[in-house]
Order: structure tokens, then C-alpha cells, then sequence
């Protein structure tokens, strides 16, 4: 009786949770960590999503806009 009228929660995270990400954010601050990020222009999306998917992306694939940060240089 109580499992089924019993309140009850489950949570996950690939991430974990907030308080682990703001030490980890903090770590890589202290260290001088970065991301290594490979661009691609907003307008290209769908080949950059292809690319990503075929497996050939070498690092993590973010989408720029002309006047957005990020942007190749």
C-alpha cells in the first residue's frame, strides 16, 4: 500500500546536480580549462548536424550567428 499510495520521486542527471556543476565550472576557472569547441555558421546547421551524427565532428559542434558570440574568427 504505501509504493503505491506512498509519495514518491525519483531524479537523475547525466550532469549531476547544480552544487557539482558550480564546483566543476569553478575547478576549470581555477585551472584555466577550456572548452574545445569546433564552430560551424548557423546557416550551415544541417550539414554540421550530419557531421556530428556521422561521428566526424572532432570535438563538441556549436552553431555561431553572424553577430553572436562565438563567432570563427
Amino acid at each position: 500500500m504505501d509504493l503505491i499510495f506512498g509519495e514518491r520521486k525519483v531524479a537523475g542527471s547525466l550532469t549531476g546536480n547544480p552544487a557539482t556543476a558550480d564546483a566543476t565550472l569553478r575547478f576549470s576557472a581555477l585551472g584555466g580549462v577550456s572548452a574545445m569547441i569546433e564552430t560551424a555558421p548557423l546557416e550551415e546547421a544541417p550539414a554540421a548536424y550530419a557531421k556530428m551524427m556521422a561521428g566526424k565532428a572532432r570535438f563538441r559542434m556549436v552553431l555561431v550567428t553572424k553577430n553572436g558570440n562565438g563567432q570563427p574568427k
